[in-house]
Protein backbone atom coordinates (compact mmCIF):
# COMPACT_ATOMS: atom_id res chain seq x y z
CA UNK A 1 0.00 0.00 0.00
CA UNK A 2 1.50 3.22 -0.80
CA UNK A 3 -1.24 5.91 -0.35
CA UNK A 4 -3.91 6.95 1.98
CA UNK A 5 -6.58 5.92 -0.67
CA UNK A 6 -5.14 2.68 -0.55
CA UNK A 7 -5.41 1.85 2.81
CA UNK A 8 -9.28 3.23 2.79
CA UNK A 9 -10.00 0.48 0.21
CA UNK A 10 -8.29 -1.99 2.12
CA UNK A 11 -9.95 -1.22 5.21
CA UNK A 12 -13.36 -1.17 3.02
CA UNK A 13 -12.65 -4.81 1.32
CA UNK A 14 -11.54 -6.11 4.69
CA UNK A 15 -15.03 -5.14 6.25
CA UNK A 16 -16.74 -6.68 3.42
CA UNK A 17 -15.20 -9.50 3.70
CA UNK A 18 -15.26 -9.70 7.51
CA UNK A 19 -11.84 -10.10 8.00
CA UNK A 20 -11.07 -9.22 11.49
CA UNK A 21 -7.69 -10.35 11.55
CA UNK A 22 -6.80 -8.09 8.55
CA UNK A 23 -8.92 -5.26 10.19
CA UNK A 24 -6.71 -5.13 13.25
CA UNK A 25 -3.18 -4.52 11.32
CA UNK A 26 -4.67 -1.97 8.95
CA UNK A 27 -6.53 -0.01 11.86
CA UNK A 28 -3.25 -0.35 13.49
CA UNK A 29 -1.31 0.96 10.34
CA UNK A 30 -3.95 3.94 9.91
CA UNK A 31 -3.20 4.71 13.48
CA UNK A 32 0.61 4.59 12.79
CA UNK A 33 0.33 6.63 9.96
CA UNK A 34 -1.87 9.50 12.06
CA UNK A 35 0.40 9.06 14.53
CA UNK A 36 3.76 10.04 12.21
CA UNK A 37 1.33 12.50 10.94
CA UNK A 38 1.03 14.45 13.95
CA UNK A 39 -3.04 13.73 14.88
CA UNK A 40 -2.85 11.56 18.20
CA UNK A 41 -6.67 12.01 18.46
CA UNK A 42 -6.87 10.26 15.12
CA UNK A 43 -4.19 7.83 16.00
CA UNK A 44 -5.83 6.80 19.28
CA UNK A 45 -8.54 6.21 17.72
CA UNK A 46 -7.49 3.86 15.06
CA UNK A 47 -5.22 2.33 17.73
CA UNK A 48 -8.71 1.88 19.74
CA UNK A 49 -10.41 0.07 17.06
CA UNK A 50 -6.93 -2.11 15.99
CA UNK A 51 -7.01 -3.14 19.64
CA UNK A 52 -10.85 -4.24 19.82
CA UNK A 53 -10.41 -6.63 16.43
CA UNK A 54 -6.96 -7.51 18.14
CA UNK A 55 -9.12 -8.71 20.82
CA UNK A 56 -11.71 -10.33 19.18
CA UNK A 57 -9.31 -12.39 17.18
CA UNK A 58 -6.75 -13.24 19.84
CA UNK A 59 -3.80 -11.59 17.54
CA UNK A 60 -1.46 -10.73 20.27
CA UNK A 61 0.90 -8.32 17.30
CA UNK A 62 -1.87 -5.38 16.87
CA UNK A 63 -3.50 -5.97 20.45
CA UNK A 64 -0.26 -5.54 22.17
CA UNK A 65 1.13 -3.02 20.01
CA UNK A 66 -2.00 -0.47 19.41
CA UNK A 67 -2.38 -1.35 23.89
CA UNK A 68 1.22 -0.21 24.12
CA UNK A 69 0.82 2.98 21.51
CA UNK A 70 -2.78 3.94 23.68
CA UNK A 71 -0.79 4.03 27.02
CA UNK A 72 1.87 5.93 25.72
CA UNK A 73 -0.72 8.91 25.12
CA UNK A 74 -2.35 8.45 28.19
CA UNK A 75 -5.76 7.09 26.56
CA UNK A 76 -4.83 3.80 28.50
CA UNK A 77 -3.88 2.51 31.89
Amino acid sequence: MSGPGELDAAILQAHREDDRVRLAQLYFKAGDIEEQAGDIDAACFFYTIAYVYGLETEQAEPRDQAHARLVTHGREA
